[in-house]
């Protein structure tokens, strides 16, 4: 079904030329990111994180600029991945935490 588009130019089941307004949105998903809290999951260390960053300008896992512009965002996948991210953040707090106490305790 396309609204306010060309009838020959749909490549979606639903395609809209302008603005969506509504009251809500759900999207169903499948392996939502808690994955990243399982002991087995490698934490990237933060200097290779720092490396990454300034190589690429982007965070790992997450779409560039040039590939939202052609692609477009899946907003489903794209909170998922900052989910992650949020959990990541999480764990290197943590650990950023647990090195301070550390060196509190030191320095008693």
């Amino acid at each position: 079904v396309g609204i306010g588009t060309g009838a020959n130019t749909l490549t979606e089941k639903l395609e809209v030329n302008g603005t969506v307004l509504c009251k809500r949105v759900r999207v169903s998903l499948a392996n939502w990111p808690d994955y990243v809290f399982a002991p087995e999951y490698n934490l990237m260390p933060i200097s290779e994180l720092q490396t990454f960053v300034e190589t690429n300008k982007h965070l790992p896992g997450i779409a560039t600029e040039k590939e939202i512009t052609e692609k477009g965002l899946d907003i489903g996948d794209s909170n998922a991945v900052l989910l992650q991210k949020i959990e990541e953040l999480t764990l290197y707090i943590i650990q950023l935490n647990e090195e301070v106490e550390k060196l509190k305790n030191k320095n008693k």
